[in-house]
């Protein structure tokens, strides 16, 4: 090479050294900063630091799941128990979660309108698949905290069937969907399983396992043949009916 050249390429080059020292000195901007492919996303704003880099990328890959997963807890703790959309997915996080961007881009590349919601282990079936997105989930945020069904109804039985709603009631118009009762010796049974419910359980204050107040008694009711049926004996043959009258035609037998 030409020696003039040479010295002009090397004079080029320290000029250029001492540009990026001083506008490093000036402004306290590490080199890392001048080399970023973007600005990163208003919601990733406290990482815009020196070192910031290190917090998401580790040396030979794009970003580390694992240093993701460090921040945003609730999403871990949904893997760790197989819940939600995140439990389902098999691609690293910037695959739906592109950073650097700029200060305004979305990271929640979401597509609501085309979104099968059954990826979530959650269908929205019945009355669900007419609810708009934010009736179940925060603005600006697609995590579901809580999914009992009394997070959303209010429970009308007052804790005393328990939260497994659905084991009554069907999801297409909430009523009650072929309901059996279990066999015992208080169970209905012959003319008595063509009654309705409000037959034998009915509206009564008392104090329930979530609260005291009125509503319809499913447990602990009174069951007995003489709440309902004249007593044409007047307690001449006791309280138990059944040990002289059947309950298909409640005569002798």
């Amino acid at each position: 090479m030409d020696p003039l050249r040479k010295k002009t390429l090397l004079l080029f080059l320290v000029i250029i050294v001492i540009f990026f020292s001083l506008f490093y000195i000036g402004f306290q901007i590490p080199w890392s900063f001048m080399l970023e492919p973007g600005p990163l996303c208003m919601s990733h704003e406290s990482l815009y630091k020196p070192g910031g880099c290190k917090l998401c990328h580790i040396e030979g890959k794009m970003v580390d799941q694992e240093k993701c997963l460090s921040c945003h807890i609730q999403i871990m703790e949904n893997i760790r128990r197989n819940a939600g959309l995140h439990a389902r997915v098999t691609s690293e996080c910037p695959y739906c979660h592109s950073e650097h961007h700029g200060r305004t881009n979305n990271l929640i590349n979401l597509d609501v309108e085309t979104f099968d919601h059954s990826l979530t282990g959650w269908p929205l079936e019945g009355k669900h698949a007419i609810l708009t997105c934010k009736a179940c989930h925060e603005m600006g945020s697609y995590l579901l905290y809580k999914t009992g069904c009394i997070d959303c109804h209010e429970d009308f039985h007052l804790g005393q069937l328990g939260f497994k709603c659905d084991e009554c009631h069907h999801k297409k118009d909430f009523h009650i969907s072929d309901y059996q009762h279990a066999e015992s010796e208080k169970s209905p049974k012959a003319k008595h399983l063509s009654l309705p419910c409000t037959e034998c359980h009915r509206m009564e204050y008392g104090h329930y396992p979530s609260k005291t107040g009125v509503t319809t008694k499913y447990k602990g009711a009174d069951f007995s043949c003489t709440r309902c049926h004249e007593d044409a004996h007047e307690g001449e043959n006791g309280t138990d009916c059944l040990e002289c009258h059947n309950q298909n035609t409640f005569e002798m037998g």
